[in-house]
């Protein structure tokens, strides 16, 4: 432990963060901005800077575990001086440069070993060299890998010291330039406590790997100059250099509001920060009054949209945009968005409170009209007919070879025959967790998307067409279990019609684009696929036949069904756009498909330049569409439009 660090001492179970987060990694990753520090600190583009608590502490720091807290910020600097002849020039430099202490607080200081951070000239900083923060607070390490070389000292009489410290630099870097600038405005400096930091008197709760402190106002600053030395560079002219070290000592004082929770003051209560008790109430006094008036400061520590209710918004391409986070109000803690809509706390399970879209949002009004036909296409090879079916639907019948066939459950764009589908797509989104796929990259970027995903499995054989199910699964996931189930049933004259769904897998996605190299395993029992939300196109795939003066028949491509893919090949690093995406199923469902690894994508290419596939049938499924595909496994591609919830139901 660096020297002054305190005592680390347990926090009583009743104190906890009013706003933390898992790690300050997860933190980034839900607030963007956080991610773009400089030393540790925030300040661009914000009302308030905000100060990471992190790793090692200067011998000077101190904290007690009250309300104030006092911090050091030390750089070194080196100064270029034109002429270095009486009498000696005073204000601002003409050129210097201002690097971090390597190594830990309180140790030597190796002036060669300091890269130069950013670059004054002119009165104006500019950066020389731009890297991310360690994580090590306001006193991390901040190196490009190219270390200032030391030129030669000659032996040469100059200035006194105290004429030294006089030129060294009035101003400093722009993110202590933004501390100084908030305590000159009056406007308070956040601060978050990060698990490693040395400085803090109590350890976090289990589990929080970052928590925000609150407010903070800096009450006083001391600015201290050591280690000031010179050195003249053989040039010419000669040039002179001024280097040594600048502290500035922060003290800090805590201010309540902004965590969403204030204290009461109606109960003669004074407020006090989250890791202390309350004390008794009393009459506070007017000292104690003034304290209180800070509460009507106008910031708050998260931003705006972290604190209102948290919405999906609806882009003008039909793709959907979720928040990246949101906080739970209930034990505090950030939770990074990773569902589709529906999600619980990692922490107390409680709700995210995400609304659902309803369904004419994310279709395309022109697609939304009463019609008589699908929108399908197939080629003369393939017969089609077409029958009537329960509740107003109408079924076509694509028969792609022998006991092979495609049956498309069109609801006409009716309204009728469309009602309970679209209560469907508003209540899977709020109950049923539909979980991110691991490597994924969709258009929202933080590897959260495009496709999100669950599996529910019931009983076997006659039991699951008896109705016997999951007692796990939610109730919008029986109802659309049992609307696949009865729709389903292409020829309700033929007793071997009856649809066993005993595994039914969801899949979802709120962005527009192609999903290729997917697999039917319906051979020995046919799927079901229900569409929800905006149409989905689906092509079948058959091998390329050699025209001749008779009709050929179909030929369906029979896939062989693949091995599992491993979880690791499910995070290999994939192309940010997803408008080529490849994927398989897994061998014992159609589940949402599987993300192809690199290596079997490339022999699956080498073997398609064999096998010359041709578009044997293409299905466009609106809202309440239902597929039936039965004889064969089918290769198929899927053309996304907009968000949309697909289930595929198989015994």
């Amino acid at each position: 432990m660096a020297p002054g660090a305190p005592k680390i001492i347990p926090l009583h179970s009743s104190l906890k963060p009013r706003i933390w987060a898992a790690s300050r990694e997860e933190l980034c990753r839900i607030l963007p901005e956080y991610a773009q520090t400089q030393d540790d600190i925030v300040f661009e583009n914000r009302e308030t800077p905000t100060l990471f608590v992190d790793g090692a502490v200067w011998p000077e720091d101190r904290w007690d575990g009250g309300k104030t807290i006092d911090l050091s910020m030390v750089r070194v600097f080196r100064r270029r001086l034109p002429d270095l002849s009486p009498p000696y020039p005073e204000g601002d430099m003409l050129n210097a440069q201002y690097g971090l202490i390597m190594g830990a607080p309180g140790g030597p200081v190796a002036p060669e070993a300091i890269p130069a951070v950013v670059e004054h000239e002119d009165g104006m900083f500019r950066f020389v060299s731009e890297g991310p923060s360690h994580g090590t607070g306001g006193h991390s390490s901040h190196s490009n890998g190219h270390p200032t070389p030391t030129p030669p000292q000659p032996a040469y009489d100059g200035p006194p010291t105290a004429t030294l410290t006089a030129l060294a630099p009035r101003d400093a870097p722009p993110e202590i330039e933004a501390l100084l600038g908030s305590q000159i405005a009056g406007v308070p400096v956040s601060l978050v406590l990060c698990r490693s930091a040395a400085l803090t008197p109590f350890a976090l709760p289990e589990g929080c790997g970052c928590a925000f402190l609150g407010f903070f106002f800096i009450t006083d600053v001391r600015v201290q100059v050591d280690d000031v030395s010179w050195e003249v560079l053989s040039d010419d002219p000669p040039i002179t250099l001024v280097n040594g070290r600048k502290t500035w000592r922060f003290r800090l004082e805590w201010t309540p509001g902004g965590e969403g929770e204030d204290a009461d003051t109606t109960n003669s209560t004074l407020p006090v920060p989250w890791w202390m008790e309350a004390s008794a109430p009393s009459l506070p006094s007017a000292r104690q009054i003034i304290e209180i008036e800070p509460l009507l400061h106008p910031y708050t520590l998260l931003p705006l949209h972290l604190l209102s209710p948290p919405e999906q918004i609806v882009c003008s391409d039909a793709d959907v945009q979720a928040p990246r986070g949101w906080h739970c109000l209930s034990c505090g803690k950030l939770n990074l968005q990773q569902n589709l809509c529906y999600q619980k706390c990692d922490c107390c399970s409680a709700s995210n409170g995400l609304s659902p879209l309803s369904v004419e949002y994310v279709r395309q009004p022109r697609g939304t009209d009463p019609i008589a036909f699908p929108w399908d296409r197939h080629p003369e090879s393939v017969p089609c007919t077409s029958t009537e079916g329960r509740d107003g639907l109408r079924i076509f019948s694509y028969v792609l070879g022998a006991a092979v066939a495609v049956h498309h459950v069109f609801t006409c764009n009716r309204p009728g025959p469309q009602s309970e589908p679209t209560e469907l797509f508003r209540a899977l989104q709020a109950d049923t967790e539909l979980i991110s796929e691991l490597g994924a990259k969709g258009r929202g970027g933080g590897g959260i998307g495009p496709y999100y995903g669950c599996k529910f499995t019931g009983a076997s054989g006659r039991q699951a067409a008896a109705g016997v199910w999951s007692p796990d699964a939610p109730d919008s996931v029986r109802r659309a279990r049992d609307l696949m189930r009865l729709r389903g049933r292409v020829d309700p004259a033929s007793v071997d019609s009856d649809v066993v769904i005993n595994t039914l897998t969801i899949c979802a996605w709120r962005t527009a684009g192609n999903k290729k190299g997917c697999v039917f395993s319906a051979e020995r029992s046919p799927v079901v696929l229900l569409c929800l939300g905006a149409d989905v196109e689906v092509t079948f795939w058959r091998r390329a036949t050699v025209a001749t003066k008779g009709v050929q028949p179909a030929q369906v491509v029979s896939a062989p069904v693949r091995g599992i893919t491993p979880r690791s090949k499910l995070a290999e690093k994939t192309p940010a756009g997803d408008s080529d995406d490849e994927y398989i199923d897994e061998p014992d469902t159609i589940s949402a498909p599987v993300r192809r690894s690199r290596s079997s994508s490339k022999s699956l290419s080498g073997s398609a330049k064999n096998k010359r596939l041709e578009e044997a049938l293409m299905v466009t499924l609106v809202h309440g569409d239902l597929l039936v595909v039965h004889g064969a496994n089918f290769e198929y591609s899927m053309k996304r439009t907009g968000m949309s919830i697909v289930l595929f139901g198989q015994q």
